[in-house]
């Protein structure tokens, strides 16, 4: 038989060396050229094929299981039937044991199912229990929590009250402070611009602008008629007495007459 022995490429002799530590922090690895001459690197690994025959004459029979000789002498014995078992006296313990089991696992089977049931009634009654206490519970919690909000809410409603009853009470006395402060103000401000003249009332303003002025007027005509009219009186009066004062001369009588007329 002729073997051949494949030898291993030198890129399966790489891949089975160890690999490279990893890199320290800070640094990096890099492939490069390490060989002693240039070496093209490409992506596709190289192969080759290679083939084998084995020689015709070694396919042969297997060989036959060795089967030691014998040493001594053969013995051989007979059993009759009845020799090793009777039934009829054997059976008895045999089926005492076996009914005497089956009746045990019956009767551990009957008492574990009354115990299973049991157990559930009792379960199921602590459920029930349990349910009506975690029923009661939540009910005692939503009183609770019921009360609590109806007397946070109060505590609220109370501090809105007190702080409504606290702003009211300012306000009311603010608004005494202010009316007590104004019930002078009004009449002085009102008086202060009457006598400023920014307030007038419309007949005393038609009285001092039209009347009065157009009273005076006539006022001063008349009082300028009546001194023409006593100026006059006067200058009359003043004639006439300078008249009597005067000697009468003798006139003719047409001329006496005219001046009396």
């Amino acid at each position: 038989m002729k073997t051949k022995k494949h030898q291993p490429s030198d890129e399966m002799q790489r891949n089975d060396r160890p690999p490279t530590p990893p890199a320290i922090d800070g640094r990096q690895h890099m492939d490069i050229q390490t060989d002693n001459y240039l070496e093209e690197l490409t992506d596709k690994v190289p192969e080759a094929d290679v083939e084998t025959q084995t020689e015709a004459y070694l396919d042969q029979l297997p060989v036959p299981q060795f089967v030691p000789q014998k040493s001594g002498v053969d013995a051989s014995t007979q059993i009759e039937h009845g020799d090793l078992f009777d039934f009829d006296l054997e059976v008895a313990p045999i089926l005492e044991v076996l009914v005497g089991k089956t009746l045990e696992v019956s009767v551990m089977e009957v008492l574990e199912e009354e115990e299973v049931k049991e157990l559930r009634t009792r379960q199921e009654i602590f459920e029930q229990a349990r349910n009506a206490e975690l029923a009661e519970v939540q009910r005692l919690e939503a009183e609770a929590k019921r009360k609590q909000d109806e007397k946070t809410r109060r505590v609220e409603e109370e501090k809105a009250r007190i702080v409504a009853q606290a702003e009211l009470q300012e306000k009311l006395a603010a608004r005494s402070f202010a009316k007590h402060y104004l019930a002078d103000l009004h009449t002085s401000v009102f008086s202060s611009l009457v006598t400023s003249g920014h307030f007038q009332d419309p007949l005393e303003k038609e009285v001092d602008e039209q009347f009065m002025p157009y009273l005076i007027q006539r006022a001063c005509v008349n009082v300028e008629q009546v001194a023409f009219s006593r100026a006059l009186a006067e200058a009359l009066v003043d004639e006439a007495r300078r008249k009597a004062a005067t000697p009468v001369r003798a006139s003719p009588p047409t001329a006496a007459a005219t001046s009396s007329v």
